[in-house]
This record gives structure tokens, C-alpha cells and sequence, in this order.
């Protein structure tokens, strides 16, 4: 399991499991996007901390843009 943890104080500790509800903020507007981990797991060139996805609307464009 991955989590992300985070220490508020010395009585408060937060765990949060990040097998579900993955977000992301889209690289070119900076919209929220939810993910699904288990679609980029088997991909070798993820990387979670250096990999970003594109919301629908900006993914269009670009595919557009890549089309002409």
C-alpha cells in the first residue's frame, strides 16, 4: 500500500492511502484531474513524482495541435 503521511503536531498524524482518489493538477491550466494508478503502473517511463496528466479539455488541444 502507498500512503502519504503527514505529521500535524506530536499527538496528530495523518495517513492517506493513495490507491484511490489519486489526483492531479493538469500541467497546462491547472485543473484538478483524478487519475487511476493502476492505468500507468506497467508503463516504464512513469515516474510518480515526475509525471503529470492533462485534463480533457487541454488534451483535445493538444492532440488537435498534433493532428495539423
Amino acid at each position: 500500500m502507498f500512503y502519504v503521511k503527514e505529521t500535524i503536531n506530536e499527538a496528530v498524524e495523518v495517513k492517506i492511502d493513495i490507491a484511490d482518489n489519486v489526483f492531479c493538477q493538469c500541467p497546462k491550466c491547472g485543473t484538478e484531474v483524478e487519475i487511476e494508478l493502476s492505468d500507468f503502473i506497467g508503463d516504464k517511463e512513469f515516474d510518480l513524482y515526475g509525471s503529470s496528466v492533462c485534463c480533457e479539455k487541454c488534451s483535445r488541444k493538444f492532440f488537435r495541435e498534433v493532428s495539423k
